[in-house]
């Protein structure tokens, strides 16, 4: 018995320490947790009895009691169990060692027992060339690219982006910003040395920020749900054309012929929420790509896959080639909000959404705002902000018709001054005027209201709004049989004020520049009218 309890204890040790190493497969998978949890609840119970000398006794009675030696067969076969998981285990580690020389991403489930994975340094860099120490001058140290043996932070690829965290060599930290796979497989961290000196060689302990990390997992998850649910939605002529996944949202472009209409959107939304809340399971398997073809994953258009893929399953409902880092479940989402859709290209889509906590800061933001605007509208509580807003819209209608009623009124006096100072020229009225605070719209106004009451008319009013200098000429019916064209004339004028401009016969525009040659330029009206006349 003590051989056995030695042995499965052991084994024990070696097949935690293989399973933190290979990334937990085991504790996803709840039919392995049962077979492994149960010698090992009966193991537990052992345990104690063995040290206070009960349990010969115990073994002795059940013996009596069922006629023969099935508890401490049980037990031995229990034992066994336990003894072979752990030599596999170990002989699996064993065999894993002899690839260590290269650059190796472990699984997030590594960080879950042990957030710290110790790795040795290959290489330094300052960005400029390969050095042998590295050390801090006055402050921190920027662009520091170190090379681990191994790592467990993910880098950049695949639209996901890289890790953050720490590495602490000895009393140096380097924190980690970046992290960029060489083509020759790689990771190189891009790092700010805090403190302290490194040096090749040394060892590195290196911790993924968690938060970060799963942020990011959910994210990528919300990608794959939600091109499934597009496909459910809007055809299987949608394929992914790009993405991109970071701790704060996700985004993801796609094949499609129009734009999304708002009930499309909302059905989606919904798909991918309720996939989430039906906690499916999402499995992570490295497999030939020709069986990746048989179950049916989806690929990436135009990218180059290897005779091993790794494919990405949730539950059968999405399936895909995929080499970032997800959710065990997607219960582990939390929620999916999409928070806008456009068009990238002709024929591709964009969905930007987010999930999680990034759903919650959201509507935090939008709490925030809608609050900001009953301040603002003078609202009770958030439900009477769209009532009074369409109060207030009313009132403002109100407001402007009034407004504009008062300004036609305005404008009928404004131009009953300018007859009574107009100037004759070969019988053509000569109407001249600088109107500050007058804008565009209101000179058209009046150019019409002139056009209108006096055919023999040739007016030219300048409006000042906003900064802005605008000049407006129009000719009556009568003056336009004489040859005289608005465009023709408002060019003419406005270049004497450093401006330009043109339009039709009977009313055109322009923009003024100088303000001091303004009055230069009205002035001269009456001899550029006498000349076009000629």
């Amino acid at each position: 018995v003590l051989f056995f309890y030695s042995a499965a204890t052991v084994s024990f040790l070696g097949f935690l320490y293989a399973e933190c190493e290979f990334g937990g497969t085991w504790f996803h998978d709840r039919r392995k947790w049962f077979l492994f949890s149960l010698p090992m609840l009966i193991q537990l119970i052992t345990i104690p009895l063995s040290l206070y000398g009960k349990f010969y006794f115990y073994i002795d009675r059940l013996g009596r009691y069922t006629k023969g030696p099935l508890y401490p067969l049980l037990l031995a076969l229990c034992y066994s169990y336990l003894m072979v998981i752990g030599v596999r285990s170990m002989y699996a580690v064993f065999r894993k060692a002899n690839y260590a020389h290269r650059s190796e991403y472990l699984s997030i489930a590594s960080l879950v027992v042990f957030p710290l994975i110790t790795g040795v340094i290959q290489a330094l860099s300052d960005e400029e060339e390969l050095l042998d120490a590295i050390s801090t001058d006055d402050g921190p140290k920027d662009g520091v690219l170190v090379v681990l043996d191994k790592t467990p932070f993910y880098a950049e690829m695949g639209g996901q982006v890289a890790d953050h965290g720490v590495l602490l060599v000895g009393d140096a930290k380097l924190t980690v910003k970046d992290v960029k796979k060489t083509p020759k497989g790689y990771y190189v961290h891009n790092c700010v040395l805090e403190n302290g000196m490194v040096q090749v060689g040394q060892e590195a302990k290196a911790c993924v920020s968690r938060g970060r990390r799963s942020a990011i997992a959910r994210n990528h998850t919300g990608a794959h749900l939600l091109q499934a649910a597009l496909r459910e939605v809007l055809g299987n002529h949608v394929h992914q054309a790009g993405s991109y996944q970071d701790d704060e949202r996700l985004r993801f472009d796609f094949t499609h012929f129009s734009a999304m209409t708002p009930e499309e959107l909302a059905l989606v939304e919904h798909i991918v929420n309720q996939k989430i809340f039906e906690a499916l399971d999402v499995t992570v398997r490295t497999m030939p790509i020709s069986e990746a073809k048989k179950m049916g994953a989806m690929a990436l258009f135009g990218e180059k896959y290897g005779d091993e893929v790794r494919v990405v399953d949730i539950n059968g409902w999405s399936t895909e080639l995929c080499g970032g880092t997800h959710v065990t479940n997607t219960a582990q989402v939390g929620c999916f909000k999409i928070v806008g859709e456009s068009s990238v290209a002709a024929g591709v889509r964009r969905i930007e959404a987010t999930t999680g906590l990034g759903v919650m800061r959201l509507l935090d933001e939008r709490t925030a705002m809608l609050e900001e605007t009953a301040s603002s509208v003078k609202a009770n509580n958030l439900k009477d902000v769209p009532a009074r807003a369409a109060a207030l819209a009313a009132e403002c209608k109100s407001l402007n018709k009034e407004l504009e009623e008062l300004k036609a009124k305005m404008a009928s006096a404004k131009i009953d001054g300018l007859f009574e100072n107009a100037v004759d020229v070969d019988g053509v009225k000569i109407m001249t005027a600088y109107l500050s605070g007058t804008t565009a719209d209101a000179l058209r106004t009046m150019c019409e209201r002139v056009r209108d009451k006096a055919p023999n008319v040739v007016a030219a009013l300048v409006g000042s709004s906003d900064g802005k200098l605008t000049l407006a000429v129009t000719c009556g019916k009568n003056v336009l049989g004489r040859g005289l064209k608005s465009g023709v004339l408002a060019k003419k004028i406005a270049m004497l004020a450093g401006g330009n401009g043109g339009g039709k016969p009977d009313f055109a525009m322009a923009g003024l520049k100088d303000a001091t040659k303004v009055d230069e330029a009205l002035n001269a009206v009456p001899e550029i009218v006498r000349e076009e006349l000629k």
